[in-house]
């Protein structure tokens, strides 16, 4: 099986490292799979549960660097527990 797409999310509480994570995870994958399509997802589990996500395109995989500048998170995080979602 191939991959085609990757899907980021951050979750629990802010975190200094969250932003240089995410920036760090976009600039890999581009490096070595500049054909993967990146999404993420917005807010956590969140926004895993609502389906909303953001596509990471070319101009963001070209700033990725600067996210390593930033504390937080740039998709936003959020303490939803996929166990506290109904069905």
């Amino acid at each position: 099986m191939t991959v085609r797409r990757v899907a980021l999310l951050t979750a629990g509480g802010f975190a200094p490292c969250l932003s240089s994570a995410v920036g760090g995870l976009i600039q890999r994958y581009t490096e070595i799979a500049p054909d993967i399509e990146i999404i993420a997802y917005q807010y956590g589990y969140h926004g895993l549960l609502t389906g909303n996500y953001v596509v990471v395109g070319e101009e963001a995989r070209r700033s990725a660097h600067i996210l390593s500048r930033f504390g937080g998170s740039p998709i936003g995080n959020s303490r939803v527990k996929l166990t506290n979602a109904k069905n």
